[in-house]
């Protein structure tokens, strides 16, 4: 009989993944590894016997690791400061500290890491978003609400479940919105939009808004930035909104729409800093909050670079900022290059920039890729115009495509991007939302902008949605490759083929059935990380004339529901298919903070628990 004197090793491995609130609609258990919560790649194990033999392995992409142990017990830390931004999950069953003990083999070594950022205590939580009205600020429409609050499950069209924040004429207009969970309060931004009026606090005002009751917004109070940052003054007169009361010629604004104000608003993760894309100097400015209501001081607020470091190498110094997104301790800024000079639609792209905190610096992330597309037209079949991206224009009457303000009043699908917003799949895929910028210029039977012409003209709006996704390490537009693609619906009547970049829609389900509008998303944007959906602002949510929220399945494309909010009809001042929302926040908590430690015998007095070191129970800790 052969004897083998081989002596096995034992061995002990795991799995380190990240911690999500929710899976789909279920809340999920803080310290225990739910089904859709993936691993994490790239932690440190280190491995300590009693004899102080020291082994190490890196985790996989999938979060697992194991290692060969010649003898027990050993000590087994987990360790990343490769990831800054990721925390020690709550403690549970499959979540223990970060240092663990072991007296023989195990297969259940894990750990659980969470970023703070996606932590959420509900699998409903309020989301929030503004809301526009035709008119001055103190007009008719005056009293209506300009922001809405709703819950994050909510469907259909019954409007039950609305909460009415500040008004018109407390806040004006907005668009940018970040949340500060720590103190419960939102932040609001003015916004360059037609036929719509600034709030009291004019062209660079800001709004507080209070959330400690969510279901009860109200305004803190505003500040404004000019003389602090670079301002353009409004350029409106006393007759701007005649003949009124709901219809405006408005023309001082048309061409500023997207070069003046600001565009989005996002916060740090710890609460001290608001970042807000100023669209005048095309400059991102960091503000100190934390001394709020305190007025702010020109110490307060420094620009993240100078205005060129956003331009990836536009045709005539064309290019305009407008989202932002603030991951993984890093901010993102969307760009377009906008053709405006040129006209020339092969000058038309978009790009992603990336500001490093550690460098103070921009860089480019993603990009420029060309947005020079055929997508689904604003109605009906398309009229070549309509179903593309068009350069920006600085003449409302080019907007019908054919420069004359003797024309007809019409309907008018003439799609200019802006890269309105921009967030991080769970997977670390991009999401990018582009608004219309004509949907900001023109309204619901509305006025040109010559006070001769008596015809009413009506936008239907043509955003989109792209993904861009990460795929072994590198970024790839929706389409280019397999991976980064989804099935053809036969359901589909935009039919996803041949629309979209790459010529297939990776989001096919931004399209309303029976409304003959293919392209109903409007550019804002929000997760709910382990959903597997984005949520969008949109057009025609459900019903025609509205506005509202569409969400779409990050894995099929498809609307999973749809959410009605706005449908205030033109002649109460609504937008109907043109603009009639703006920036989408959820609000979030506060992750909790845990504090624990072990207490043992250091038996060679180094300061650090070996693994044969015993702990030591009953001992009374006071907080």
């Amino acid at each position: 009989t052969f004897i083998s004197n081989l002596s096995l090793k034992a061995q002990v491995s795991g799995t380190v993944y990240l911690e999500l609130p929710v899976n789909g609609a279920v809340l999920n258990t803080y310290g225990v590894k739910d089904a859709n919560e993936p691993g994490v790649e790239g932690v440190t194990v280190t491995i300590t016997d009693a004899t102080g033999t020291i082994t190490s392995q890196t985790t996989a992409s999938d979060g697992t690791w194991s290692d060969p142990v010649a003898t027990f017990p050993i000590r087994v830390e987990f360790s990343w400061s490769n990831l800054p931004w990721l925390f020690s999950a709550p403690f549970g069953s499959n979540s223990p500290t970060s240092v663990q003990f072991f007296n023989s083999p195990n297969s259940s070594v894990n750990c659980g890491l969470q970023d703070p950022s996606h932590f959420s205590s509900t699998e409903n939580p309020v989301m929030i978003i503004p809301a526009y009205v035709a008119g001055p600020n103190n007009g008719n429409g005056s009293g209506e609400p300009a922001v809405y609050g709703f819950n994050y499950l909510s469907s259909g069209d019954t409007h039950n479940d609305h909460y009415a924040g500040p008004t018109i004429s407390e806040i004006g207009v907005t668009w940018g919105i970040a949340y500060d969970k720590r103190r419960s309060v939102a932040y609001a931004s003015a916004v360059a939009k037609r036929h719509s009026d600034f709030g009291p606090e004019g062209v660079s005002g800001i709004y507080r808004i209070d959330l400690t009751d969510p279901g009860n917004p109200s305004l803190l109070d505003g500040f404004n930035l000019s003389g602090l940052i670079p301002t353009v003054p409004n350029p409106r007169t006393a007759t701007s909104f005649d003949p009124g009361p709901y219809s405006s010629y408005d023309p001082e604004i048309f061409d500023l729409v997207g070069k003046m104000s600001f565009g989005d608003l996002e916060i740090s993760s710890d609460g001290q800093f608001l970042f807000a894309m100023n669209l005048t100097d095309r400059t991102v400015y960091q503000i100190n909050i934390s001394n709020l209501p305190t007025p702010l001081t020109a110490s307060d607020i420094q620009p993240l670079g100078i205005e060129q470091d956003l331009n990836p190498g536009c045709s005539n110094n064309d290019f305009r900022p407008w989202g932002l997104t603030y991951h993984q301790n890093k901010l993102y800024a969307g760009v377009v290059c906008t053709g405006q000079t040129s006209q020339d639609l092969n000058d038309l792209s978009a790009s992603i920039f990336e500001y490093d905190f550690v460098t103070s610096s921009w860089s480019l992330f993603f990009g420029p890729f060309s947005i020079n597309y055929l997508k689904g037209a604003t109605e009906g079949g398309g009229n070549g115009v309509d179903n593309r991206w068009n350069c920006w224009v600085d003449n409302f009457y080019n907007l019908d495509d054919d420069g004359n303000p003797n024309s007809t009043g019409d309907r008018i699908g003439f799609p200019q991007p802006i890269l309105s917003d921009l967030l991080f799949d769970v997977d670390g895929s991009l999401i990018l939302g582009f608004t219309d910028r004509t949907a900001n210029q023109a309204g619901r039977n509305n006025r040109g902008t010559d006070s001769g012409d008596g015809n009413l003209y009506s936008c239907d709006s043509g955003g989109d949605i792209l993904r861009i996704c990460l795929i072994n390490g590198a970024y790839v537009v929706e389409g280019s490759a397999s991976s980064c693609d989804t099935p053809l619906d036969p359901s589909d009547p935009n039919s996803n083929a041949d629309r979209g970049i790459n010529n297939q829609e990776y989001y096919w389900g931004d399209y309303t059935a029976g409304l003959s509008h293919f392209e109903t998303t409007q550019g804002a944007l929000a997760i709910l990380p382990g959903t597997n959906e984005v949520a969008t602002s949109a057009m025609v949510p459900i019903n025609q004339r509205t506005g509202g929220i569409r969400w779409l399945n990050n894995s099929s494309g498809e609307t999973t529901r749809s959410y009605e909010i706005i449908d205030l009809s033109s002649s109460q001042g609504g937008f109907a298919k043109a603009n009639s929302l703006g920036d989408l926040e959820t609000l979030l908590d506060p992750a909790p903070l845990e504090i624990g430690n072990r207490i043992w015998t250091d038996t060679d007095n180094d300061g650090i628990q070996d693994a044969d070191e015993a702990g030591i129970d009953g001992i009374v800790v006071k907080l």
